[in-house]
């Protein structure tokens, strides 16, 4: 991708965290899933660790990883947000000041380098230590003061907390698709200017799956996928 291109996409990706009716942004892991989400009208996508992962086999490693993110960069004319799993180190609740340092460092590197990057920077108080406010506003607040674009926090479910929040917090808050969550419509009234729904719909496309294996494995059947699927030429323009 083109210095040009890059710039534009990351400006852009900044207009659309700035809207009151927020950004939701679907997680993908492949070319045909970040293609059909464009088709269907969203204009940014985010990568979902996981579901990369899971597509390449976590076992190869960072290169494949990289791989697939570029191939998905590559795809489609909108913004891509990537999850980078933790770097592929042990996932584990950082102190925040290294958190402050990393982030402090990454702003230096493309100022000196001149290179466009939207950070969102994730706490992940209440997924990876205890579900603590006050410890995820605290680190909230540090993260946006050293040049973070917006805040992530995962796990966040309650409608007073993520109220509270986004007021504590000043820079666009990022919340996680959850079981509780409140729907999008609600959320961007509370404030929140981002919704990432991660791996789930891979995972809800896994469980399918797994429906339709089972259905041939013990009952020999295929009205599972023939029943509802998406027709062949319609899947090979869109993947194309």
């Amino acid at each position: 991708m083109s210095m040009l291109l890059n710039r534009k996409h990351v400006e852009r990706f900044r207009r659309l965290h700035q809207g009151p009716e927020g950004l939701v942004l679907p997680g993908v892991w492949d070319v045909a899933s970040a293609r059909l989400f464009v088709a269907e009208g969203f204009t940014a996508l985010g990568t979902t660790s996981a579901g990369v992962c899971w597509s390449v086999g976590r076992g190869n490693g960072w290169r494949a990883f990289l791989e697939a993110c570029g191939r998905i960069a590559r795809a489609v004319d909108v913004p891509v947000s990537f999850d980078i799993e933790d770097g592929f180190i042990d996932g584990v609740l950082a102190d925040a000041a290294i958190m402050e340092d990393k982030i402090r460092a990454i702003r230096d590197l493309c100022e000196e380098m001149n290179y466009p990057l939207f950070v969102n920077a994730r706490t992940d108080v209440f997924l990876g230590g205890p579900a603590d406010l006050g410890e995820a506003v605290r680190r909230g607040r540090l993260y946006a003061e050293v040049g973070a674009d917006s805040i992530f926090v995962p796990g966040l479910v309650d409608a007073t907390a993520i109220q509270t929040f986004v007021k504590e917090v000043p820079a666009p808050v990022n919340i996680y698709a959850l079981p509780n969550v409140p729907p999008v419509i609600r959320l961007a009234a509370l404030g929140v200017r981002r919704l990432s729904v991660g791996c789930g719909p891979m995972q809800s496309l896994l469980a399918h799956a797994q429906r339709i294996a089972r259905a041939l494995r013990d009952e020999g059947n295929y009205d599972s996928f023939v029943d509802d699927w998406m027709p062949y030429k319609e899947a090979e323009a869109m993947c194309a």
